[in-house]
């Protein structure tokens, strides 16, 4: 311990802890005589030291203590310091200035952290560091010891030739070889006088900064401070703290002793918890098949969001900086794995060639079909996608961010022909949005918007599962193609995943541009004058989504059998499909394709139920009403509207008030809202 290096002779009985300080300072001069003899003192020099104020004191009366350098030499030049691999190390401990190696029985290995580098802990670091040896930072960072250096100083003393190298090597030796932060400190206050300033240049109402005057000695010679401190290689700083800590009668090493007055309390933790539990929080179908107990925050709730929030509702409180806030809430964490070398490197390289080409070729072709549509009356190509889910009410106040609002769906379609854009809104209150919605929106647009010229209608979307490529949508543009009398086929095509930005998503960011300045927005109304007004030129068209628009396909595939094979006994992935494609004359057909050639290789699924000649039932025969009653919302969100009711005005409460909850229903992020019957695309 500190102490028994400290004091040689503690255990006198009857000595006060001065006394014992005042004999082990003495004992340590008398070792010392031989580099100290203030005898032979003929030189008085002051340097331009400065004595070190209260503040920088390291005792456990001063928490605020925190040297500004570390204690080793910041005078020459830095450590070479070196990367190592994480390997296994023997413990070294230091016993009489020597190494002993100690060897490491392996045994079960424990669980939890694992230890870098064996018996190099932060206490046995330390040590190494005092005693001038080789170890490995808290990094893994090989540390080697420092060296001594033949310094010729340039001053007008002629230090280098008051002692030789040979004395300065004992010197350096000497000191390191004291091991103990304590003692070293002891001894460098022997081997350094320090006196008051005997005279001042600057006037008393603004006195100087320095107080005392330093004069260095080794073996017995008065050298200057470069001399010394190049020597023992250690830094000014070092020498300041252990005169400070002489003139105050305190030698020892409060360094972290005091510790936790700036540590987080656990009040304050659990203060933040609290805060934390307040926000809604959601599932996400995309991650439930691999963490059922995933949570995520709706968009716009982000850490600084909730920081802001968390200070404005704990003024009088003292509040964390934001940059600890993360080690007390739960955070999210991606993990990056390098590249493997070699021949699987090289594959995975590959595969990222391939699939950017993909990208490149299926917009490509998205481009010409929009081409084609503008340049041929038969063909029509459309394009549609869901916007990402639109809160209601949109108030300005810190309440909201506690609670669930309800949502608003917008499916938006774009005609090439005509470059005009379509937006399709409904409330989460009517339906969801999920194939069935999608594809109902469709069925209207078709119904009411297509051109009597037009033979073939080509639609593009991304590659979501839930709305866009699955056999409820199939269905129901079988069904749009059934009820038409001038349509003769549909291919229904996918972008790659990660680069499917369409048409659509302009008209989404001209309508977010918008919203950004829209600080209160109370009913579907406003959504719609806002979207109205987005944009001059190529106005948008809004069409408000009603119960019976909406038509579900439940029956109708009762009357199909969706396969896995094609007729050739093929299996099927519906999630690497590129391209679907429906004949009016082969109603009971689907026709696939998984890549973007333009070749006519589609490979045909047969959904007829039983053998035989095909049914003549209609297809739009067997629609029926997606959510007649209307679609009901979860119970907690309905508990939220209500209880912030009283910040919408009045006009609008008949819209909130006819809500209807469920507690069954469990809220997720996409929206859906329900149990999926389709699979879902991992990107």
């Amino acid at each position: 311990m500190v102490e028994k290096a400290m004091a040689m002779s503690s255990d006198i009985p009857g000595t006060s802890g001065l006394e014992k300080r005042e004999d082990t300072n003495s004992e340590l001069q008398n070792s010392c005589d031989k580099f100290s003899d203030n005898d032979h003192l003929k030189h008085n020099i002051e340097v331009d030291d400065i004595e070190e104020s209260e503040d920088s004191d390291d005792s456990v009366k001063d928490k605020d203590y925190g040297p500004t350098a570390s204690d080793e030499s910041s005078v020459d030049s830095d450590f070479d310091q070196q990367e190592v691999p994480l390997q296994e190390i023997t413990e070294a401990e230091t016993n009489n200035n020597n190494i002993t190696i100690v060897e490491k029985y392996k045994g079960r290995p424990k669980k939890g952290r694992k230890i870098k580098h064996e018996g190099q802990d932060r206490a046995k670091r330390k040590k190494l560091t005092n005693s001038n040896k080789q170890y490995y930072s808290a990094k893994g960072k090989l540390v080697h010891p420092k060296e001594f250096v033949e310094y010729i100083c340039p001053c007008s003393m002629e230090c280098h030739q008051k002692v030789s190298i040979e004395e300065r090597r004992q010197f350096f030796d000497h000191y390191w070889n004291l091991g103990d932060y304590n003692v070293q400190t002891t001894y460098l206050s022997t081997c350094v006088r320090e006196e008051k300033k005997k005279r001042a240049h600057t006037a008393a109402r603004n006195p100087e900064k320095r107080q005392f005057s330093r004069q260095y000695f080794i073996n017995k010679h008065l050298v200057c401070r470069n001399m010394f401190v190049k020597t023992l290689q250690i830094s000014t700083k070092r020498i300041n703290t252990s005169l400070c800590k002489i003139r105050k009668l305190s030698t020892l090493d409060c360094r972290g002793v005091a510790g936790g007055h700036n540590k987080i309390s656990d009040e304050q933790k659990n203060s933040v918890i609290s805060h934390i539990n307040k926000f809604p929080r959601y599932k996400s179908h995309y991650c439930r098949m691999k963490k059922d107990k995933q949570e995520y925050l709706t968009e716009g709730t982000t850490l600084t969001v909730m920081y802001k929030l968390y200070k404005d509702e704990n003024v009088n409180n003292p509040s964390k900086s934001l940059r600890k806030i993360p080690a007390i809430s739960a955070t999210l964490y991606i993990k990056i794995k390098n590249l493997p070398a070699g021949e699987e490197k090289d594959k995975i390289s590959m595969e990222h060639s391939v699939h950017l080409a993909e990208a490149e070729k299926a917009r490509s072709k998205m481009n010409s079909d929009i081409e084609k549509a503008i340049n041929n009356n038969e063909i029509e190509t459309l394009t549609f996608d869901m916007e990402k889910t639109l809160p209601l009410p949109r108030i300005s106040t810190n309440i909201i961010f506690y609670k669930r609002q309800l949502w608003l769906y917008n499916c938006g379609i774009f005609a090439g022909k005509e470059t005009k854009s379509t937006f399709n809104l409904w409330l989460e209150g009517q339906a969801g949005r999920g194939a069935q919605e999608v594809g109902s929106c469709l069925l209207l647009y078709i119904a009411n918007n297509i051109s009597k010229t037009v033979k073939n209608l080509i639609l593009w979307s991304d590659s979501c599962g839930g709305q866009n490529r699955n056999i409820k949508m199939v269905l129901l543009l079988k069904c749009a193609l059934e009820v038409s009398t001038h349509l003769e086929s549909i291919e229904l095509r996918f972008l790659v995943s990660g680069h499917s930005f369409l048409p659509n998503d302009s008209d989404f960011g001209d309508v977010e541009c918008v919203l950004k300045r829209q600080t209160k927005m109370y009913s579907p109304e406003d959504y719609i004058q806002v979207m109205k007004s987005c944009r001059r030129q190529h106005p948008i068209e809004i069409v408000s989504m009603e119960k019976k628009n909406f038509v579900s396909t439940k029956m109708l595939e009762k009357e199909i059998i969706n396969r896995k094979k094609s007729c050739v006994e093929e299996k099927i992935n519906w999630l690497k499909i590129k391209e679907i494609k429906i004949l009016k004359e082969s109603p009971y057909s689907i026709f696939i394709k998984t890549n973007y050639e333009d070749s006519d290789d589609y490979k045909e699924i047969n959904i007829k139920k039983g053998k035989g000649k095909p049914q003549k039932t209609p297809f739009s025969r067997h629609l029926t009403p997606l959510w007649p009653d209307g679609k009901p919302i979860a119970e907690a969100k309905l508990k939220d509207i209500k209880s912030y009711l009283h910040l919408i005005p009045l006009a609008d409460h008949p819209f909130y008030v006819n809500l209807i909850g469920d507690d069954t229903i469990e809220e997720d992020l996409e929206g859906y809202n329900a149990n999926l019957d389709f699979e879902i695309e991992e990107d």
